[in-house]
């Protein structure tokens, strides 16, 4: 697994969950982007 894009962020409320959130959709975005589907390449924007 390659670790190079990683980046670590403290959960004791010095990080707004806001930008939480937005660095976890960024995060899922850009491996969804390469996780093949039946019909080809994952969905991209928000899951939910």
């Amino acid at each position: 697994m390659n670790k190079d894009a990683w980046i670590t962020v403290l959960l004791d409320d010095t990080v707004p969950d806001e930008r939480i959130a937005f660095l976890l959709d960024l995060s899922y975005e850009a491996v969804a982007a390469k996780k093949p589907t039946r019909q080809g390449r994952a969905p991209r924007g928000r899951r939910g």
